[in-house]
């Protein structure tokens, strides 16, 4: 009796040893005072011992996404959906992951498809805001607010769809609860600048966009708008600042690649500005003006051919604008490749009559 007695103390006190060290491990992860890379060594350490813990990979991928490591965030959950592919948490994480990379249709395609949640239906709005579609960004991120979701981003989101939807009551209201609800918060001073912005009043905005940065200086979309006024004033320096400061937050954000890229240019740094452009392309396909910038900017450096590719993928986004065909005819003449330029003449000739036939019949269609 008295050997499998001893046996069995030796065995708890090797499974509390293992429960102890697995607590210290979760803690360590858990504890918001150690360096980031330190919490991440514990997750991951936790997650090889039990890989099919969908907790721990949601966890994780939290933490990721509140440091901005979009794409590893992603990966981990891909790897947690594998061991749970339909845990709730997991799938909302990587909505919200894909959101953040500026991915708003596949972000819906996975949000769609949760349960009604106020967090769920906020990205769910985000998303249809980043594709231009108002009314459904409105009518989401009003759901938000009804099932409890109380975020002073999101109340300041939907005041920004009432406007462009030009629902002045739903404004007015919102804006309303909006000052019960945040009386101190820095969207607070954002929204007195975007109301300046639509005055004209740039100056008063820049005062209350530096205010609300100055509160928070992380706050998404604030430093491009800043920045925006600068460059708008020809501070090219300090709206490449800004800028710059936009893309430590939203790296994917492709206004912001833009509007440094051409900071850049105009100072003289071409070389520079290219990469920019490229990121612009690479992040929103639907932007005719990166690729007119990254083109135009190559075919200064001199690198037609380059110049030439871009714009043949522009001409498959945007088939109906002259702009692009008549730009890369004369890149190609350039190249002495005359059969190619002549047919990219003719294009933008037959768009061109199009386009002028439309503008003649617009009169007539009202």
């Amino acid at each position: 009796m008295g050997v499998p007695a001893f046996a069995l103390m030796l065995l708890q006190a090797f499974v509390g040893s293992d429960d102890a060290a697995a607590a210290a491990i979760r803690a360590k992860a858990e504890d918001v005072s150690l360096a980031v890379s330190d919490r991440y060594a514990a997750y991951e350490q936790m997650i090889r011992s039990h890989p099919s813990d969908a907790a721990l990979y949601a966890g994780y991928s939290s933490l990721l996404i509140a440091n901005r490591d979009y794409p590893g965030a992603l990966t981990w959950i891909t790897k947690g959906l594998a061991a749970a592919p339909s845990d709730t948490g997991l799938r909302l994480r990587k909505g919200i992951a894909l959101h953040a990379m500026n991915r708003p249709e596949a972000s819906l395609k996975i949000l769609e498809t949760l349960p009604a949640s106020g967090e769920s239906r906020f990205y769910i709005g985000l998303a249809y805001r980043a594709l231009g579609d108002h009314a459904s960004a409105q009518k989401y991120l009003m759901e938000a607010q009804d099932l409890g979701f109380r975020n002073s981003y999101a109340l300041y989101a939907l005041i920004e769809e009432d406007h462009m939807l030009r629902d002045k009551a739903a404004g007015l209201r919102h804006f309303e609860l909006f000052i019960r609800q945040f009386p101190d918060s820095p969207w607070l001073h954002v929204l007195y600048a975007d109301a300046y912005m639509q005055k004209d009043r740039s100056a008063q905005a820049r005062k209350e966009y530096q205010e609300a940065l100055r509160l928070k200086p992380d706050l998404p979309a604030v430093n491009f708008r800043l920045g925006y006024l600068l460059y708008q004033d020809q501070e090219y320096v300090s709206a490449a600042e800004c800028f710059r400061k936009e893309l430590a937050i939203n790296p994917s954000y492709s206004d912001a690649n833009l509007f440094l890229g051409q900071s850049l240019r105009t100072l003289g740094r071409a070389d520079e500005a290219i990469g920019y452009f490229r990121k612009a392309v690479e992040f929103d396909a639907r932007s005719n003006l990166a690729y007119r910038a990254l083109a135009g900017s190559l075919t200064d450096k001199g690198d037609l051919s380059e110049a030439a590719e871009v714009l043949r993928r522009a001409e498959q986004q945007f088939p109906a604008d002259p702009g692009f065909p008549a730009q890369l005819a004369k890149i190609l003449s350039r190249l002495n490749r005359e059969e190619e330029a002549l047919k990219e003449q003719e294009k933008f000739r037959v768009l061109k009559q199009s386009e002028r036939s439309r503008e003649r019949a617009a009169p007539r269609a009202q």
